[in-house]
């Protein structure tokens, strides 16, 4: 793997040279090839070469000295080496993270600016490091660094030699270095570049260029130029990188590097090293009067030699973009060479790629040629759309109009894409929020308010297809610009696109088609309410609007999709955030009611021993699973948690940090209670066998009333989920009752002990009863957009329903009411009286007459 480097104006500057001595305060990064470094294990086995694709170096100079010859140069500095991820046999470290490799040297040595030669010697360190491996790397580096250079003199070379023995796991072969330096660069093909671009024919379909701000120019070109590519069909290349290298607002001049790509995903430049074959290098100016940027390139022949500069390079700003232009910038390449030279080709237009505005241009805007076609669309559909009391977003948030979607066509086939929200209006691009003049939708709107309402907009569609091929599935991917009319008073999008003839051929092979983009292409789609109780969904079509014999013709496109809106998002925030407080205030009310009852067992010695020791495993467990469960977030997600306050709505999680503290707190306390009531079980006297042997029927009792409701479990679980989500609902259902095992045991041993403290059951019967009552509320007051971001009353930890809201809390009501009729009135008064252990007829006096 590389990174991505910007080549930096400077490594030495003998002006900057005092009489004694100047700390460094510029550094340099390049570039580097290491095709041939090898880590040796062993003398018999070598690891796979470590760096199999150019790495990156930057090398830092601190201070810097004169000597006594006033053309040599004492300094330091550090030299930094990067790299992909290493191979699996390097890859292990402590804190389990896999990083790229990175070797860093501390050096010091002489530069000479007679020859320009540099030699500097110290130790470095590699990271990750072989197990067994010493932690220091002995180095000599040499460069070949010039006092100044131009566009063919500009490429450096040089070597990073390691100086331990080859036996040695540390040791690795010699790297070759390659870079492309600008120290005191001295343009020299400004002129060339000028009539090169003079030169250039004119295009008829050239659109006027926009007028750039002469103070911001090389912000803005740096800002479209170096972050993207450009589209093209240069020889075996599909795509072109370009990256302004360095730029100057005085004198509008530049120096660039291209890089052509054969891939057509090549969105990002990842790396300056100069591939012979595949890259660039070149000097240009921006013109004031044509707006225009001009470049004269010379191709890259070799790691250390450039060719001749004969490729020109021209790129703009259009001033407006519209349906068939969708490219910020737009240039030309061409050959200054004969027609009859081998070097020559044909003028290649270039289009930026990418369907993001980041920024856009001042003064940008978009033309809308297809509106008269989309509002007869709209007149035909908008009469039989009636809005009611449903609101739709009014289109000033741009999240809330943009939106993934499926797709399928009458055969089945589809796949899935992304409407992206490019313009609204004129000139608004972009992601920002608008405003204008203070309106709000209209409720049951006329027809006439809903031509008020209306807002034009434009889209980039980008769909996934896959095409079934046999047993494999190869996507294809298509790119339609749209544009059109939304609603925001009915929620209707209607959209004019324009796309690859046949959806590139998706549905049927296009051949010897005239047309370069098929227009005839109707999207239409009903966006969902803001307050819809269903759950966020969106219907509607793609479809051709020419005839069925016509050979661009597809077969319609049913689409849908599922759309949260910013509303929703921020409604859902708050929602969690509620749900976070609610979870730690029900553990720590359990935490209360635990640390209560324990008091209440320490002080009341004589009835501990009643406390069912079942009933507390089954309050240990319910405590103990979910920590378990959630172990490594607790104690090995700490580079997560220490940003969790960085970003609006992220204490959530600091929040579920909290709970597992919380909960964790609670298991303790439980855990303390269960050891006074063992103890003092096991300490009593007289009763310790009958308490125990009465405790054993509990668990006889519970445990086929358990096992059956597992098994009820099991035949009506939900198809859609596992089987254990389904049973750990029911262990759930098991903690709601958690005062059954201690109803039996009192009615077992027939105890009217008050072992339980009124805090302790009602407490927690209160608390397990509480999700179930704040999900009957949430269930109408809530939509279920994103049910894993539920934190309170989790379906997956428990039943929950309309019906099992209503049952649990009577069930837990139900036990805890027969808990304080059994310690006041005895462990059998329910029982009636007949069934009552040794129940019979007393014995009374008779008076013989």
């Amino acid at each position: 793997m590389t990174i991505r480097v910007l080549l930096l104006p400077l490594l030495l500057n003998t002006t900057e040279i005092t009489a004694t001595r100047t700390k460094a305060a510029h550094s340099v990064a390049r570039s580097f090839r290491a095709s041939h470094l090898i880590l040796q294990r062993s003398k018999s086995w070598r690891l796979p070469p470590l760096f199999p694709k150019p790495g990156t170096f930057s090398f830092h100079h601190g201070q810097i000295y004169q000597t006594t010859d006033p053309t040599i140069l004492h300094l330091a500095g550090t030299l930094t080496l990067t790299g992909p991820y290493p191979p699996l046999a390097v890859r292990s470290n402590s804190s389990g993270l896999i990083r790229p490799l990175r070797a860093v040297f501390q050096l010091a040595g002489f530069w000479s600016e007679a020859s320009g030669a540099l030699c500097m010697v110290g130790n470095g360190v590699l990271r990750p490091l072989p197990d067994g491996a010493p932690d220091y790397l002995p180095a000599v580096l040499k460069l070949g660094y010039p006092k100044s250079s131009n566009i063919s003199t500009s490429v450096i070379t040089g070597t990073l030699e390691i100086l331990s023995a080859a036996s040695e796991l540390n040791h690795f072969d010699r790297i070759s270095l390659v870079a492309y330096t600008q120290n005191m660069y001295n343009y020299t093909l400004i002129r060339k570049a000028n009539e090169s671009c003079t030169n250039l024919r004119r295009f008829k379909e050239e659109e006027e260029p926009l007028v750039l701000d002469r103070d911001s120019l090389c912000s803005t070109l740096y800002s479209f130029l170096s972050f993207g590519s450009f589209k093209l069909n240069y020889k075996k290349f599909s795509a072109m990188s370009l990256i302004l290298s360095s730029c100057s607002d005085d004198d509008d001049r530049f120096h660039v590097f291209v890089e052509f790509s054969d891939s057509d995903d090549y969105n990002y430049r990842t790396t300056t090293a100069l591939v012979p074959g595949k890259s660039m290098v070149g000097e240009g100016f921006w013109d004031h009067k044509t707006n225009r940027l001009c470049l004269l390139a010379c191709p890259v022949l070799s790691d250390t030699s450039i060719g001749d500069c004969y490729v020109g390079l021209s790129f703009w700003f259009p001033s407006y973009l519209s349906i068939k232009t969708r490219s910020l910038v737009l240039g030309r390449m061409w050959s200054n060479k004969e027609e009859d030279d081998e070097s020559y080709f044909e003028p290649i237009m270039l289009k930026s790629a990418g369907h993001h505005l980041w920024d856009e241009p001042p003064k940008l805007k978009y033309k809308y040629t297809k509106l008269d076609k989309v509002k007869k669309y709209f007149k035909l559909n908008s009469a039989s759309v009636v809005a009611g009391e449903k609101r739709y977003p009014d289109g000033r948030i741009a999240n809330d109009m943009r939106f993934s979607f499926s797709f399928q066509d009458p055969k089945g086939e589809g796949g899935w894409g992304h409407a992206y929200l490019l313009s609204r209006g004129e000139t608004d691009f972009g992601d920002r929020t608008i405003y204008w003049n203070g309106e709000v939708p209209v409720e049951n709107p006329t027809h006439a308010e809903m031509n008020r309402t209306l807002l034009n907009v434009t889209y980039t569609v980008s769909m996934q297809i896959w095409n079934s091929t046999g047993e494999s599935r190869n996507s294809v991917e298509s790119i339609i610009s749209a544009e059109g009319l939304y609603s925001s008073s009915t929620g209707q999008l209607y959209l004019i696109g324009c796309g690859n003839p046949g959806l590139s051929g998706t549905r049927k092979e296009v051949k010897n088609s005239t047309e370069s983009m098929d227009c005839e292409i109707f999207i239409n789609m009903q966006l969902s309410p803001l307050n819809s109780e269903r759950n966020g969904e969106a219907n509607g079509t793609i479809m051709s609007t020419r005839d069925k014999s016509d050979a661009l013709y597809f077969e319609p496109l049913k689409i849908a999709s599922n759309i949260m809106y910013t509303v929703q998002a921020q409604e859902a925030i708050r929602r969690m955030q509620i749900e976070v407080a609610m979870v730690v205030i029900s553990l720590t009310l359990y935490c209360i009611f635990t640390c209560l009852q324990i008091y209440h067992a320490k002080k009341n010695r004589d009835i501990s021993p009643s406390i069912s020791t079942t009933m507390l495993l089954i309050l240990t467990l319910g405590h103990m699973i979910p920590l378990i469960l959630n172990i490594e977030a607790l104690f090995f997600a700490n580079r997560n948690r220490r940003r969790i306050f960085f970003h609006s709505g992220h204490w959530i999680d600091a929040g579920k940090v909290i709970v597992r503290l919380t909960t964790m707190v609670a298991l303790i306390l439980q855990l303390r209670l269960l050891q006074v009531a063992w103890t003092a079980r096991s300490s009593s006297v007289g009763q310790k066998k009958s308490l125990w042997a009465t405790e054993g029927k509990t668990l006889l009792a519970c445990l086929p009333l358990y096992i059956i409701g597992t098994v009820i479990a099991w035949f009506v679980r939900s198809t859609q989920q596992p089987l254990w989500k389904d049973l750990i609902a029911y262990a759930g259902l098991i903690l709601d009752g958690f005062l059954l095992p201690q109803i039996i045991f009192n009615l077992f041993s027939n105890s009217n002990n008050k072992a339980l403290t009124p805090f302790f059951y009602v407490g927690i019967t209160v608390v397990r009863s509480m999700p179930h009552l704040y999900d009957a509320f949430r269930a109408r007051h809530y939509f279920p957009q994103l049910m894993s971001s539920y934190i309170y009353a989790k379906p997956e930890g428990d039943f929950y329903s309309t019906l099992w809201d209503i049952i649990v809390p009577c069930e837990g009501l139900l036990f805890a009411a027969l808990v304080y009729l059994q310690q006041r009135f005895g462990g059998r008064c329910f029982v009636p009286m007949r069934f009552r252990e040794g129940a019979g007829y007393e014995r009374v006096a008779v008076v013989s007459s």
